[in-house]
């Protein structure tokens, strides 16, 4: 199967990572993959099998898919990848899948509000990475399809007394809660440390925070190339997104066996174990703080946490079971079983 992945960014964030997974496991599988978009030096070091291609704009992306030649699939993520593969489909010829990854209509910019037509007519197969993102579609998707994660056998650190915030900068994380909480918690007092590990335009901002609340065992990590490698020295991780899509960081450290506190609010309810008690109502630095002492307090609990958040990611998120189930939305479109779908 010759397939085109379009992300159409020069970052490399959730979307992009996600993109970087399925692609190589696609290519190991004997797949013609090509990847469009995304950080070039990231990208690349992640492919392994699958040929990265630079395109940051519309435009680039466009002139990539039609000079491509045929393809069996293009699987856009985010609109700009998606306008490109709506305006190219005469040229490429498959079958245009979309993956949405963003909890919210299509067409919120301007530019977007041109695209969404187009691109509504033109995708064949749309897919939601989440209920909480299918909500908040302006049609309901196809399907809804979670990420997946890959299995690890690193086992967790029983000994750590790292708490891990692994997220953007950004506003729509609410990094600021996380610090609030630390502060409730008093973990700092307690021989923890707080690693946030990210980059963004809220860095500077955030330690401004942190010096104005005098909190104490608080490290600003940066970008981090391997997220595996972090969670492998983490005792648990701290996700505080009022309104996270789906939630890659909660997935990976859950599969890697670290104990999550998670707000109680958009994909972090279908991810968490039914019943998780660690969860705090978002924007609640108070509330979370406390659960995030009680977590610390008890090493036995977390031992059995953690063997429960790897169990939960193991039989639910399963990355090679996911690209199963994209292959079948591949093949089970209607443009696949009229025919005009190579």
């Amino acid at each position: 199967m010759k397939i085109t992945h379009a992300v159409v960014t020069d970052a490399f964030a959730g979307t992009e990572r996600y993109v970087c997974e399925i692609a190589r496991r696609q290519a190991q599988r004997g797949h013609d993959v090509v990847v469009l978009g995304g950080s070039g030096v990231r990208m690349r070091a992640e492919l392994e099998g699958a040929v990265w291609q630079h395109a940051s704009t519309v435009p680039t992306a466009l002139a990539r898919i039609v000079t491509g030649g045929q393809r069996d699939v293009v699987h856009a993520h985010l609109t700009k990848a998606e306008l490109a593969g709506a305006l190219a489909k005469p040229a490429h010829g498959g079958l245009l899948v979309s993956t949405r990854h963003i909890a919210a209509p299509r067409g919120r910019s301007r530019r977007g509000r041109f695209a969404a037509p187009v691109v509504a007519r033109s995708v064949d197969v749309e897919i939601a990475i989440s209920r909480h993102v299918a909500a908040a579609m302006e049609r309901p998707p196809h399907l809804v399809l979670h990420n997946g994660v890959a299995a690890s056998g690193v086992p967790y650190d029983t000994r750590s007394r790292t708490v891990l915030v692994l997220q953007r900068l950004a506003p729509e994380k609410d990094t600021e809660t996380a610090l609030r909480a630390w502060g409730a918690s008093h973990l700092g007092d307690c021989g923890w440390h707080l690693d946030v590990a990210g980059g963004g335009e809220q860095r500077e901002a955030l330690e401004r925070l942190t010096r104005q609340l005098r909190l104490r065992g608080v490290r600003f990590l940066g970008e981090v190339n391997d997220a595996a490698t972090r969670l492998a020295t983490a005792g648990l991780l701290l996700a505080p997104a009022p309104s996270e899509p789906l939630g890659l960081s909660v997935l990976e450290a859950m599969a890697q066996g670290v104990p999550v506190v998670v707000s109680a609010s958009g994909g972090h309810l279908e991810t968490v174990p039914p019943g998780w008690a660690w969860v705090f109502p978002p924007g609640d630095a108070d509330a979370a703080g406390v659960v995030l002492a009680a977590a610390a307090a008890d090493d036995q609990l977390r031992v059995q946490a953690s063997g429960q958040v790897r169990s939960h990611a193991m039989a639910h998120f399963d990355v090679e079971r996911h690209v199963d189930d994209l292959t079948a939305a591949y093949e089970s479109s209607p443009a696949h079983r009229l025919g005009l779908w190579r």
